[in-house]
């Protein structure tokens, strides 16, 4: 119905569907139990109409072939809508003249059951059968509308055209419940619905037979009789294959593709530029718990932590290989004794490529950064 309702019509309908059944106060058992008993009247009306489509004959008003021919391809309901049609066609239009406009012929249609005094255009090519009319009815709602019924009885067309029979509206839109609707050979698409569609034919040749036969026991019992016999050609005509394992019949069941045998390795790990260690970043407080644990170095001059006495920059001062240093006013001093030093290659000020040995002295203990600078 996507076709004729809105967006809006389809939400009043849900609405008026549902407030039927419930109402705000339902407590959720209550609702699914009036909405369970309202889906199951809707089934049963559906399967009413469709039983009475089936194995039923309409009324016809005519004897117009492609009133006989609409009955047994459009449900009833839809007949009853293609009837009207056909019935306005055979007594309130007429044509009025034709033109001949290439391979196509202009019928000039007078509704006598529209006040205006203009006509209906319909354009039809005998070859195909392919029909237009003005009114766009067929394009509005998939059905033909009067004029172009009037058109096919004047040129006396035998049968419905084909192109202009919606499935929507056939009696095979809603295929008869059975096991052929879901039957496969696992081959071509085509060939499966072949096999579905000799499957439905089956069902509703067999439901077509027992409803004409329920009154007639003796009929029907030769007919079950007849059905038993051809259930042993079926057996007989069996392939005796070998049972299938557990595992595919699950497969059959679910749908799902067979394992694949290939081999599928684990790549193997690049790292390009700019990736990161893959490792957690600490916070400060981690890493000061982490650090807390573990044994640090302890410098012995300054009682601080992180390096040791000949590292500490603290405490050094800069003279001569040989023991003295040159300071701004050119006195020189000595290394005394019981002090530590460290000798350092490069360059230093006041001479060129000196070794140079850094020494702490333990009676300056509270030099600063200036002093050292100096």
């Amino acid at each position: 119905m996507s076709g004729l309702m809105r967006t809006s019509s389809r939400s009043e309908s849900e609405n008026h569907f549902f407030g039927k059944i419930s109402n705000p106060k339902c407590t959720l058992v209550e609702f699914l139990s009036h909405f369970d008993t309202a889906i199951e009247a809707q089934r049963h009306e559906h399967r009413k109409n469709d039983h009475d489509t089936r194995y039923t004959n309409p009324g016809e008003w005519s004897d117009f072939v492609l009133e006989k021919q609409a009955a047994q391809i459009y449900t009833r309901t839809i007949f009853l809508d293609v009837q009207l049609e056909i019935q306005h066609a055979i007594h309130r239009c007429t044509s009025v003249r034709l033109d001949h406009v290439g391979d196509f012929i202009k019928f000039f249609i007078k509704d006598l059951d529209q006040p205006c005094s203009s006509f209906f255009k319909v354009m039809i090519r005998e070859e195909d059968v392919t029909v237009k009319c003005i009114c766009n009815r067929f394009e509005q709602f998939g059905l033909l509308c009067s004029h172009i019924f009037c058109v096919l009885q004047i040129l006396d067309i035998r049968e419905f055209p084909k192109q202009y029979i919606l499935r929507r509206w056939t009696r095979e839109a809603v295929p008869n419940s059975s096991l052929g609707s879901i039957l496969t050979d696992g081959g071509d698409p085509d060939r499966s619905e072949e096999i579905n569609r000799c499957v439905r034919e089956i069902s509703h040749a067999t439901e077509y037979v027992v409803n004409k036969l329920i009154s007639k026991f003796d009929k029907l019992s030769d007919f079950r009789d007849h059905i038993k016999q051809f259930m042993s050609v079926a057996d007989e005509a069996q392939i005796n294959a070998p049972p299938k394992t557990r595992r595919n019949r699950f497969t059959e069941l679910l749908g799902v593709a067979p394992e694949s045998t290939a081999t599928i390795r684990v790549p193997v790990g690049t790292r390009f530029k700019g990736c990161d260690s893959h490792k957690r970043l600490k916070s400060q407080k981690e890493r000061a718990i982490s650090q807390s644990g573990s044994k640090r170095r302890q410098c012995s001059l300054c009682k601080k932590y992180g390096h040791n006495r000949v590292t500490c920059w603290k405490y050094t001062v800069a003279v001569p290989e040989a023991g003295a240093s040159r300071n701004a006013g050119g006195n020189e001093g000595t290394i005394r004794e019981g002090d530590a030093a460290m000798v350092v290659e490069g360059d230093g000020p006041g001479s060129n490529d000196d070794d140079y040995v850094f020494y702490t002295s333990g009676n300056d203990a509270d030099m600063d950064d200036e002093d050292m600078a100096e």
